[in-house]
């Protein structure tokens, strides 16, 4: 697993990318991974956050590094030194992750052990304990997944649009969940395939069966989402 910072020193191995860093070994890491940067005007603006589902151990992690222009091999010291497990028993799937003005971190993520979609909050990047909660449970559901973020001058609303599985190939296969502020504390959205009120959960309807695909989701100024996927 590599993190690529920009064009600030010299690849040294042949076959990765230009100015890359190793974050993962290939015993370690998996097809899925997302990456962020601590925003300016916060503290320890500039660090780099990857997040990872490693194979190995079935688990989703993370790791920082705030100094990522960091000449090689440093830099296996300086992701490694800082990983930490998020979520295991074989969470980590899909995984994807916003980072708000505020420096927070939202992952989302499918949980292959009960089909299930679940989202972590940290609330910076050295944060050690994340908020974890289920956000969708009913049959199996929450992959080829994104997440957004939105700041309503109140809340940060984390936007997560993903892909029903059990619903393949039809026209009711792609789904939009958001945080329910008003149902109060943060929780699970769906409890014993029961929805809680927690999160607001809709399909999304459609004139031609989607293809399983990401499902791409970004939200507008005034707090609108918009969904973009294959048919």
């Amino acid at each position: 697993l590599g993190y690529n910072q920009g064009d600030t020193f010299t690849n040294a191995a042949p076959g990765s990318a230009p100015n890359y860093h190793v974050v993962a070994g290939p015993a370690s890491s998996g097809p899925y991974a997302a990456v962020g940067v601590v925003p300016a005007g916060q503290p320890g603006a500039g660090t780099a956050v990857v997040a990872w589902y490693d194979t190995t151990s079935q688990s989703l992690k993370i790791s920082y590094n705030p100094n990522p222009s960091s000449v090689l091999p440093a830099d296996v010291a300086q992701w490694g030194t800082n990983v930490r497990s998020v979520d295991s028993g074989f969470a980590g799937q899909h995984v994807d992750l916003a980072m708000d003005d505020d420096g927070g971190i939202h992952l989302a993520y499918y949980s292959s052990a009960a089909g299930d979609l679940k989202y972590a909050y940290f609330s910076g990047y050295l944060d050690a304990v994340p908020d974890i909660v289920v956000v969708d449970s009913f049959l199996s559901v929450g992959s080829n997944l994104m997440i957004q973020v939105h700041d309503d001058g109140t809340n940060i609303v984390p936007y997560i649009s993903y892909y029903f599985g059990s619903f393949v190939d039809t026209r009711h296969c792609l789904r939009l969940a958001y945080r329910n502020f008003a149902a109060g504390t943060l929780g699970d959205g769906a409890s014993l395939d029961r929805f809680t009120g927690k999160w607001e959960v809709s399909s999304i309807p459609v004139a031609n069966v989607p293809k399983n695909f990401v499902v791409s989701v970004g939200v507008l100024s005034t707090g609108v989402p918009v969904l973009g996927f294959a048919t």
